[in-house]
Parts: C-alpha cells; structure tokens; sequence
C-alpha cells in the first residue's frame, strides 16, 4: 500500500496549544506539515478547533503535488500504472 502524504497548513483558532497524535499546534497561529493520510490527517479534521487553510496531496513516486485527492488517483493510474496496484481499496 501507498503512503500518501499531505502538505497541511492549518491555523488554531484557540488561545491554548492542541495536541492531535504526536501534532503540537500552538494556540492563535498557523502551522504547515507533512502528515500521512491516515490517523493523522484524520485527527486534524475531526478537532473544530483547527481550520484546515490549504490541504495538498503529494505523489509518493514522483513528489508532483495536486490539490484534490481524486487528481492524485488518477495521476497514479496514468503516470505510474506499475504502482497503481499498491492504492488502498485496489486489489
């Protein structure tokens, strides 16, 4: 299977700092990450304390970036069909 990762700027909008699996946000700023798309980016989306500012998808192959998740999938099954297999839910 595929790690893919996502670059995340993200701002909290509380005056204290929010810790989400091994993620430190310092209350009343804004922090760019690479998170794998997993837990990570999932405990970030689940916090309504955080604003999600900008989400981009990186190709574990090449590193060539795509705003949606759906540009990702497919530049894999175009441009790497040899990885294609290694996508979750692909068998």
């Amino acid at each position: 299977m595929l790690n893919i990762e996502c670059r995340v700027k993200v701002f909290n909008h509380k005056e204290e700092r929010i810790n989400r699996k091994k993620c430190v946000f310092p209350g009343g700023q804004e922090r760019i990450m690479v998170v794998r798309e997993n837990t990570a980016l999932h405990q970030i989306k689940a916090c309504r304390d955080l604003e999600i500012k900008e989400l981009i998808y990186i190709c574990p192959i090449c590193g060539k970036e795509f705003k949606k998740r759906h540009g990702l999938v497919t530049h894999i099954f175009k441009t790497h069909p040899e990885e294609s297999y290694k996508l979750k839910g692909k068998k």
